[in-house]
């Protein structure tokens, strides 16, 4: 508990620490202006994420496939998204990432071998196109 209370005041430490350095070097209005846009940005993201989600875990239904790989890349765009609504250098960067489908193919195996591992039952299957 004590590190989870380290990491979140360090967190703050380096977000505070960047916006003053941004501020410092384009200015105030610009800086919040970013905040603003990378804001909706990722409400945009959130919601065309999920009617895109929706679309293609009913496509693979159609098809017969389980719809992991959809599933997946939708939850990554959502946290992308949620992430570009919170403010915060860091947390803006980490949903740019999410967000860019080329790194989100990068991630993909990552998660599908963590949730494999998670999941030693074998009572969840996890087919990868």
């Amino acid at each position: 508990m004590r590190n989870l209370f380290l990491a979140i005041v360090a967190y703050g430490v380096v977000e505070i620490s960047l916006y003053l350095a941004i501020g410092k070097a384009i200015g105030i209005l610009p800086t919040l202006l970013i905040i603003l846009i990378t804001s909706i940005i990722g409400g945009v993201a959130i919601r065309t994420t999920g009617i895109r989600t929706i679309a293609n875990v009913q496509a693979d239904l159609a098809q017969g496939i389980m719809p992991g790989v959809a599933l997946i890349e939708g939850l990554m765009s959502l946290i992308g998204g949620v992430l570009l609504v919170l403010p915060g250098v860091v947390t803006d960067v980490l949903g740019l990432i999410l967000l860019i489908p080329l790194t989100r193919k990068i991630f993909r195996p990552l998660i599908m071998s963590w949730l494999r591992r998670k999941t030693k039952n074998r009572q969840m299957i996890i087919i990868q196109k």
